[in-house]
């Protein structure tokens, strides 16, 4: 997890994804895009938390083409409701989640 290579890796893809421009305000990596330094920031909680949760415990038994998109696709959507509720509060919720 914390290898030069999983950092190179890491930034490549966010320069990957810098470049590239949404053009309508409802597509969903606009809001990934705006909300990406708070989904950075809480990931790490989401996914222990995830961790907690029965069929996480066993996704060896689920094959990994399904699992790991599936870690993935509800990690991302967690963080970003997290930060976009944390985003809500009056005052401080900005500084919070960026």
């Amino acid at each position: 997890c914390l290898s030069p290579t999983v950092a190179l890796m890491s930034s490549g893809i966010f320069l990957l994804f810098k470049h590239i421009e949404f053009k309508k305000e409802k597509v969903p990596g606009k809001w990934i895009c705006t909300y990406s330094y708070g989904i950075y920031l809480c990931h790490v909680y989401v996914l222990e938390q995830l961790k907690s949760v029965y069929w996480i415990k066993y996704t060896y038994y689920i094959h990994p083409a399904i699992g790991i998109p599936a870690l993935v696709i509800s990690c991302l959507l967690l963080s970003l409701l997290l930060t976009m509720t944390i985003q809500k509060i009056p005052r401080i919720g900005k500084y919070i989640s960026g």
